[in-house]
């Protein structure tokens, strides 16, 4: 594993949290999300959004676009929330 690989999970862990984040703010469903998505099938967003695999830029470049998500590239990364475990 090289040294880019754990920043690059954490950015990823990153982008997943503000999407389901957006999601909740505008009061819309994961449901809703993976049928606007057109690059990719449905259930490919849900495995995204659950964690399971990874997008390519294209298709998360689209998702960002459907919630109207802007970036800010002089912005620090956070690093992610962990999960409670259950």
């Amino acid at each position: 594993m090289t040294k880019k690989e754990p920043r690059i999970q954490q950015l990823i862990a990153v982008f997943r949290e503000a999407i389901l984040a957006e999601l909740k703010r505008q009061g819309r469903s994961r449901y809703w999300l993976a049928n606007k998505v057109e690059q990719s099938s449905a259930n490919t967003v849900y495995q995204y959004l659950r964690g399971e695999v990874n997008l390519g830029s294209h298709r998360l470049a689209e998702i960002l676009e459907i919630l109207q998500i802007k970036l800010n590239p002089t912005a620090k990364v956070s690093k992610p929330a962990k999960k409670k475990k259950r």
